[in-house]
């Protein structure tokens, strides 16, 4: 997934990190980018995998798909806890 790829490629992240993303639950993660309010308080659009900023904050937008990315993939943010909004 896209935002996985971005967060190991921007980020200097620790070995336990790293290793929690390489067995992220990417179908939790799935869900969360599913629901279209989440997506635009994140400032992206999400067209497949592919992501847009559509803010002009980068910075900001970046930190806020990382703190997602280590919440699912340390599974501090869990399925059950996650709801699909519809497109």
């Amino acid at each position: 997934m896209r935002c996985v790829d971005l967060v190991r490629e921007r980020f200097d992240l620790t070995s336990e990190e790293l290793k929690a993303i390489k067995n992220i639950p990417i179908t939790t993660l799935e869900r969360v980018l599913g629901d279209p309010s989440l997506r635009t308080a994140l400032g992206i659009e999400r067209r497949g995998n592919e992501l847009r900023v559509i803010v002009d904050d980068d910075g900001a937008v970046l930190g806020a798909l990382k703190d997602l990315v280590l919440d699912v993939a340390l599974k501090k943010l869990k399925v059950n806890s996650v709801r699909s909004g519809e497109d």
